[in-house]
Order: structure tokens, then sequence, then C-alpha cells
């Protein structure tokens, strides 16, 4: 369990107890991000709060594509009943 106390700054420490690997993953990507690794844990947990605005369009677009089919078939149903009738 993780504990917190206060610390200077008007910051938070947190004791964490991380999975095996779970570490050394975190410490090569805050490298290759040029951050320490405190920063990348920042990051990475303040990121995880906002919406993701990367996936919106491919979100739109799946539901575009099936609002479509969806039209499209019951559009069918109709000129079939319609064509039958």
């Amino acid at each position: 369990m993780a504990s917190i106390s206060e610390i200077g700054r008007g910051n938070q420490q947190i004791n964490l107890r991380a999975p095996d690997g779970l570490h050394d993953r975190i410490k090569e990507s805050a490298l290759k991000n040029g951050r320490s690794l405190n920063a990348e844990l920042v990051h990475r947990l303040e990121s995880s709060f906002e919406p993701s605005v990367a996936l919106a369009p491919a979100i739109a677009q799946v539901i575009d594509e099936h609002i479509e089919q969806q039209v499209n078939s019951r559009l069918r149903a109709i000129a079939a009943q319609i064509g039958g009738a």
C-alpha cells in the first residue's frame, strides 16, 4: 500500500511498490523523454486524468461508419418492403 506524507514545496511524497521490471521501464522512458524519473511518473499520472484527444477522430470515424451501415441496411429493408408490396 502506498504511504503518503507531506514534504516541502506543496508536494506530497508517495512510496510505491511496483512489479518487477516496471521501474526499469519507467527509467528508460524518462531517459528517452529527457525527464527525471519523478517527472516521468508525474507526467504519466497527470496525463491519465486527461481525456484522450488523439483517439477522438478515430472513434468518430468508427461511429460514422457504423451509423452509415445501419442507415443503408434499414433503407434496403424499406426498399424491399415497398418493392414487394
